[in-house]
């Protein structure tokens, strides 16, 4: 097994052969239910997590479920080359999530630690997305009639 930072997964060395480990999957946008419906069917244990948001239309008003983790599904998969290739070739599927898109494996202790926030039904939200597709966090310069004059 390599050191190279940039390959060396702890979890994974320290981990027995043929145990099963968590890894996070980047999907399409809004196909994370199908995906994990499609790897469930393959035999594949997956975890999305869910929470139930309140959705308005112009002609109703619904709660719905909704990923708790946009474009990610989590699934568990032993160190085997087969099984990363299933979950790459199902449809809507991107990339494992790590380093060189190989997939860092997941403490089995975070992985409890959501089950446990969803079965306890504690209130809790989605973190908003710091990046390049959200909004600054400052404020925008005023224009028009509001902006003073130098």
């Amino acid at each position: 097994m390599s050191t190279n930072p940039s390959t060396y997964n702890p979890a994974i060395a320290e981990s027995p052969a043929g145990s099963l480990l968590w890894y996070a999957v980047h999907t399409r946008s809004r196909h994370e239910k199908k995906i994990a419906s499609e790897l469930e069917r393959k035999g594949i244990p997956v975890l999305l997590p869910l929470y139930e948001q309140s959705r308005q239309w112009s002609d109703r008003r619904m709660i719905i479920q909704v990923p708790l983790f946009s474009c990610y599904v989590f699934v568990q998969i032993p160190l085997s080359i087969q099984k990363r290739v299933d979950v790459l070739q199902t449809a809507g599927v991107l990339r494992f999530v790590g380093g060189n898109d190989l997939g860092v494996s997941i403490p089995e202790r975070e992985i409890e630690n959501i089950q446990l926030l969803l079965e306890r039904k504690l209130a809790f939200a989605p973190h908003p997305f710091f990046g390049s597709r959200t909004e600054s966090a400052h404020p925008r310069r005023s224009v028009g009639r509001n902006r003073r004059a130098a």
